[in-house]
């Protein structure tokens, strides 16, 4: 990776368990949050990462007990009640906590955007997203950072898209990414609703493509 981008290069790391749970969450600085689940594969505790402790994979965390509903009814951290079920939808402003992975850009985040990059080559897209973010050197972007969503779409006539994300300063990031997908040969793609629509103006429907996680 160019050394220029170094300090606005970001990444994640997700992993998830047998029954495809997402039990362990690296931020950008490494920094882990552990997830640990009920037989009925609700969430009942979540240990931050100040919390965590890397030998034992746990720490004292926040667990959840949930009511007849399904809904949580209290929080619970070492031990003491910190937070009843009045006070998490106050707060919250939801009843349960969304644990499932979903095709990036079907859900907006302010300050982040997606988009979807060819992977024609076939190799390993970890060498195709360093390629196209170093492309452009200097790089556009003054701030922010990308990183890639490990999730990967094959459309129904077999081309392949790779999710990546970038915040910060977007129109520079949207520039970077477009001007080396050109240089490789690579089309781009974004989410509208519940479709993959291409740069040439072609459209799947998600529900058509296979979709795999990384």
């Amino acid at each position: 990776m160019d050394e220029s981008l170094e300090e606005i290069f970001y990444s994640r790391e997700y992993r998830y368990d047998r029954k495809n749970r997402l039990n362990h969450f690296a931020d950008e600085e490494g920094a882990m949050t552990r997830l640990f689940y009920d037989k009925n594969d609700r969430v009942r505790k979540v240990v931050r990462p100040e919390q965590y402790e890397e030998q034992k994979d746990d720490g004292i965390g926040l667990s959840y007990t949930y009511d007849r509903t399904g809904n949580i009814s209290s929080v619970w951290e070492g031990g003491g009640l910190i937070m009843i079920t009045e006070q998490i939808k106050k707060l919250l402003g939801v009843s349960s906590i969304p644990t499932e992975r979903t095709v990036p850009g079907t859900q907006l985040f302010e300050g982040r955007e997606y988009c979807y990059v060819s992977n024609n080559s076939q190799k390993d897209f970890k060498k195709t997203f360093d390629e196209l973010v170093d492309y452009v050197s200097p790089p556009i972007p003054k701030d922010g950072g990308v990183i890639n969503e490990a999730c990967k779409l094959t459309l129904p006539n077999g081309e392949i898209f790779q999710a990546i994300s970038y915040r910060g300063d977007i129109e520079g990031w949207r520039r970077q990414i477009e001007q080396g997908a050109k240089a490789l040969n690579e089309k781009i793609a974004k989410i509208e609703t519940d479709s993959i629509v291409l740069d040439d103006m072609q459209s799947f429907r998600l529900t058509d493509c296979r979709i795999d996680f990384d």
